[in-house]
This record gives C-alpha cells, structure tokens and sequence, in this order.
C-alpha cells in the first residue's frame, strides 16, 4: 500500500519520460517477462473516514485539521416569507 494527498501524485510530470521511453529496446523483454511471471494485478482505492478511525494522539498531532477537524457553526434556519 502507498499513500497519496491527491490523485494527482499519480499523473506523469511535465516533461517525464513515458514508460515506453525510459525502457527503449528492454521493453519488449519486459512485457514478456511481465506476461510470464505475473497471473494478476489489481488497483483499490481506499479512503479514509476519520469519523471511522482511532488514531493515536501522535498521528492527530501531525494532521489535526483531517483528524480533528472543528465544527462547522450551524447557520440559523431562513425565516419562511410571510404571504400577505
């Protein structure tokens, strides 16, 4: 497992190589090596819910705002129009 801020950790950078260029001729050897060694592969995103977790005090400590966040004030109700 890894973690990232934001899916955007995963996109290329701008002016990163492609796979296919970083692995020029091997890539051929690679796909071929990948085909034969690996039987599946799967991604799953998770997310966590702080509601739904216990941390310990250290781990609010280091993101308080995610962990502990403070309550929103309740804005009062709109009072109804009065028909005339």
């Amino acid at each position: 497992m890894s973690a990232v801020d934001s899916l955007k950790a995963l996109d290329t950078p701008a002016g990163g190589m492609s796979m296919t260029e970083a692995f020029g001729a091997n890539l051929i050897r690679y796909n071929k090596l990948t085909a034969d060694t690996v039987i599946s592969s799967e991604s799953t995103m998770f997310m966590i819910n702080p509601k739904m977790s216990n941390p310990s005090k250290e781990y609010i400590a280091a993101d308080p705002e995610f962990w502990a966040p403070k309550p929103v004030a309740a804005k009062p109700a709109a009072k109804p129009a009065t028909q005339q």
